[in-house]
């Protein structure tokens, strides 16, 4: 899933929202402010060098549509289209 990282990189994993807030990674802000609370088997990977993040997590649909519906309003068009694709392919 996360091929080619160089530097300091944290992977974790969380069976839910809760258990990545207790470990912190919500106020740090690893996890972007857009995934709700209802999110589960949540994994991500860090790169403190960049500070970029890698994140994968498994929503209820409504709470993904609230997503796309905020992405595509802030002018990430193509992330309707590219979950569409993953929901399609599952």
């Amino acid at each position: 899933m996360l091929a080619g990282c160089s530097g300091d990189v944290l992977q974790a994993s969380y069976a839910d929202y809760a258990a990545a807030e207790a470990a912190g990674n919500i106020a740090r802000g690893w996890i972007p402010p857009f995934v709700p609370a209802s999110a589960i088997q949540i994994e991500g990977a860090h790169d403190l060098d960049t500070n970029q993040s890698c994140l994968v997590a498994h929503l209820p649909d409504p709470d993904e549509q609230l997503i796309v519906a905020s992405l595509t309003a802030d002018g990430f068009d193509q992330v309707k289209e590219t979950l569409v694709e993953i929901h399609m392919a599952e």
